[in-house]
């Protein structure tokens, strides 16, 4: 029988105690600032804000279906990155930051059905081929527009 919160359960804590990440040696900071930022709960416990402006997003290269991204921030000073996988999930302030839109927007496609998204741990979380669907939908098309005054 496993343990409560042994690594075999998959179950993990999330909620760092204030200036607990100070008093860990610099590499082992940024292990658990790059784990935190995964999950999406660095961004609630030191910014205090949703803010998608603080992120920024590169896609990787070729473009393709299985085309994954990568997540910049800085955080005070520091620059840290993510890769997230063609098939991995973004949170909706990472789905804003990408999407180039607010993070109300996001949460607003997500309630109208526009976005859809799944639970983890009881966050919302959109899939990255969501994403790029959305963005196709809304990349403007090549040419000109033609108009017939009628």
């Amino acid at each position: 029988m496993a343990k409560r919160g042994h690594a075999s359960t998959g179950t993990r804590s999330h909620r760092p105690v204030a200036g607990s990440l100070t008093q860990l040696p610099r590499d082992h900071q940024l292990e658990v600032v790059v784990a935190l930022m995964r999950t999406g709960c660095y961004d609630s416990y030191i910014m205090g804000q949703a803010r998608p402006d603080l992120i920024k997003s590169y896609w990787e290269n070729p473009p393709g279906p299985r085309t994954g991204l990568y997540l910049h921030r800085t955080i005070n000073g520091r620059e840290y990155q993510a890769r997230v996988p063609w098939n991995e999930s973004l949170t909706q302030i990472e789905t804003a930051a990408v999407l180039g839109t607010t993070l109300m927007t996001v949460n607003r496609w997500v309630r109208s059905g526009k976005l859809r998204d799944h639970r983890v741990r009881g966050k919302s979380m959109i899939r990255l081929p969501e994403i790029k669907r959305i963005l196709a939908e809304r990349r403007p098309t090549r040419g000109r527009r033609i108009f017939l005054a009628g």
